[in-house]
């Protein structure tokens, strides 16, 4: 038997400063007719918990519990803990699944016949 717990955060944000036009000689001049808050902030926040049961040859039975949290916004949190909180505030999905796997021999099984 044994378990197995992992947490995983990604963190992407992007927070812009200015916009430009291509010009079509390949230059950039200043665009300042964008006036709508683009910036981005994106989190996903993971938690898997299996447990793990070895109980025959090729026979196993697991118990998996998955936690997942997925944000994204426009106001771009430059400080990580307050990030993480704000992502762990946010509503969550959680499942439970079950899975056994059981080894049939065939040929012992053949043998039983008369």
């Amino acid at each position: 038997m044994y378990i197995t717990f992992r947490v995983r955060h990604y963190w992407s944000k992007v927070s812009n400063l200015s916009f430009f036009t291509l010009e079509k000689d390949g230059g950039l001049t200043d665009n300042n007719s964008v006036n709508q808050n683009l910036n981005q902030n994106y989190n996903a926040f993971n938690v898997d918990m299996v447990y793990s049961w070895r109980f025959a040859p090729g026979s196993e039975m697991n118990i998996v519990w998955k936690n997942a949290i997925g944000t994204f916004g426009k106001e771009v949190v430059n400080n990580y803990f307050k990030n993480i909180d704000n992502t762990l505030s946010s509503p969550q999905n959680n499942s439970i699944s079950f899975k056994i796997l059981y080894y049939l021999d065939y040929l012992q099984l053949r043998r039983k016949k008369p």
